[in-house]
């Protein structure tokens, strides 16, 4: 898979190059199709950008998008600029351009449509760039552009930029743009409506102020004894739910993919860990290869690999720098142990033991440590308001896999995320695999429910006979869920939302710890610093740290990780 991204990323640079006219160069910008394959027309023009204009300092400008909070975005929304501005001029030069804005337009409307998506799930991945994308196809092909609401409008015609002569003029035209739409400012007077453009923040924030999702009035009611205590005889959990519920857990299950455990083990560990707060939920622990076969969740690897093969050099040096620093560790930890023995080198020290003790060891020998004495087990927040940074987030799980097992550290990906009252823990990549490419699988959906996803961990990295368990938590550190903690005896649950849920997951994580296993929080989130450090040093402790991106991952990320592999 690692070749065939290689491949696709060199087509995609062979445009860029043809079409700058120079070769050789990291472009600032690739594009893919949603399958992955290159965008013949977009990457067209970001070769004619660096014809018709300064490469460097157009590269140094959309560089400095990165240090926002939603670079994202307006890295989308410039180029959306761009394009206009460079299209023009390079139909002057390549009449074929309009072919390939044609056949672009067509595809990227008939990739939008590919996928039949709940009303729910078109909600969360909503966004304004793909309205504004969708528009501009939507003009090519000579159609209205569709968009309603006054401030898209204002943005769509905004973005409509001449071809300017020099880059300042281009990139001054582009800082105007973003100054305007994306600056909140308090306005005097009444309007009818506000609209916030917000994207990564209304993904996370949203999704806990404002429940997206059907929640269910009460919790599932298992029949009979044995159902109450977990024992299921081998049956389906579903066949012993009730009703609706049983319907909610069945759909639940098809969507997440086949079973990773016997149902008599995940029975158990829900008896176990579904308690207290979480008492009438659910968990299920999935294998990730069945459902890729989903529409949706295909469409979701597609997106993952698309990104990685765009951002290929990020993840090749993040991947040396960690591999670096963490084979300096692992080299430390698995320096030779002299032992006592019966044949070896003489120790003068251990002598005397043999006419005191008849003790005939005597000499001492090397005994190589080859094995990690770790076990590591990557756990991923897959909850919706992850969803803008789905593939940054993958490709930053598959460095770390890929890195532990270069090492020979055994390590094990999983995901979370809680769906209609069932936690679906999702194994990307399992202990034993050598292949990491199953990371890719990861998909942003649902809520996180932390203290229980942190709980149901419990069952998976202990007792496996490793000296030192590390749990490696990729979050934004702002757990929350549509259905609440519940409460025996009350009628109203509370609210798994804010201080309530953060407390539930720090009260989880000092169980893990409890247990001996180490939990390292590698946080990435758009919530303001304060807030977001406040709630994961409750988690964490001081074994964590703020992470943006796949190199700063390798970069920070290194420290922390270091640090917990290293601890005797």
């Amino acid at each position: 898979m690692a070749k065939d991204r290689a491949k696709l990323r060199r087509r995609a640079e062979n445009v860029v190059w043809t079409a700058a006219g120079q070769y050789g160069f990291l472009p600032a910008f690739l594009a893919f199709h949603r399958d992955g394959s290159p965008d013949g027309y977009l990457n067209a023009i970001v070769g004619f950008s660096y014809r018709f204009y300064d490469g460097k300092k157009l590269s140094d400008w959309l560089e400095g998008l990165e240090r926002s909070a939603f670079s994202e975005t307006f890295s989308d929304v410039a180029w959306m600029g761009i394009e206009t501005a460079v299209y023009p001029r390079g139909l002057e030069v390549a009449p074929g351009l309009a072919a390939l804005r044609l056949s672009h337009a067509r595809r990227f409307l008939a990739d939008a449509k590919a996928v039949d998506v709940s009303m729910q799930e078109r909600m969360m991945t909503a966004g304004v760039v793909e309205s504004l994308k969708k528009a501009r196809c939507r003009a090519v092909l000579g159609e209205a552009p569709g968009l309603r609401n006054p401030w898209d409008i204002g943005l769509y015609r905004a973005l409509e930029l001449p071809p300017f002569a020099t880059t300042e003029e281009l990139t001054e035209a582009l800082d105007a743009v973003l100054r305007r739409f994306f600056v909140l400012r308090w306005d005097t007077g009444v309007r009818r409506a506000f609209h916030f453009v917000l994207p990564e923040v209304v993904h996370a924030m949203m999704r806990r102020l404002l429940p997206m999702t059907q929640v269910q009035e009460d919790t599932p009611v298992r029949q009979g004894q044995e159902a109450r205590h977990g024992v299921l005889g081998g049956r389906d959990l579903g066949s012993v739910l009730v009703g609706e519920h049983a319907d909610a857990w069945r759909k639940v299950c098809a969507e997440a993919g086949p079973p990773a455990m016997p149902e008599e083990v995940r029975a158990r560990i829900e008896e176990d860990v579904c308690r207290g707060g979480h008492a009438g939920r659910h968990i299920y622990f999935a294998k990730m290869g069945g459902s890729r076969e989903d529409a949706s969740a295909k469409q979701g690897w597609q997106r993952n690999v698309a990104w990685a093969a765009a951002h290929a050099g990020a993840i090749l040096r993040a991947r040396k720098r960690l591999l670096a620093e963490l084979s300096n560790v692992l080299e430390v930890v698995r320096q030779p142990l002299l032992v006592a023995a019966k044949r070896g080198r003489f120790s003068a020290t251990r002598a005397w033991r043999a006419g005191a003790l008849q003790d005939a060891r005597v000499f001492s020998a090397v005994e190589d440590v080859r094995e990690a004495q770790l076990d590591v087990l990557v756990l991923l927040d897959a909850s919706a308001s992850r969803e803008a940074q789905q593939p940054q987030i993958a490709a930053e799980a598959a460095v770390l896999a890929e890195v532990l097992v270069a090492l020979g550290v055994p390590v094990q990906v999983w995901s979370y995320a809680s769906l209609d009252g069932v936690t679906v823990l999702t194994e990307l990549k399992g202990r034993s695999e050598a292949r990491t490419d199953g990371v890719y699988g990861y998909r942003a959906r649902g809520w996180n429910r932390d203290g229980l996803a942190l709980r149901a961990v419990g069952a998976l990295v202990t007792g496996k006979g490793a000296l030192r368990q590390v749990v490696l938590m990729l979050t934004d550190a702002h757990p929350g869920d549509a259905l609440g903690l519940s409460r025996e005896g009350a009628v109203v649950s509370r609210s798994y939302m804010g201080d309530a849920a953060v407390a539930d997951a720090a009260d989880a994580a000092r169980e893990l710890r409890g247990r001996g296993v180490r939990l390292v929080g590698l946080v990435e989130s758009v919530f303001p610093g304060e807030e977001t450090d406040g709630a994961a040093r409750r988690v964490f402790g001081s074994h964590f740290v703020r992470v943006r991106g796949v190199e700063m991952l390798a970069k920070k990320g290194a420290r922390v990780i270091a640090e917990e592999l290293g601890r005797r």
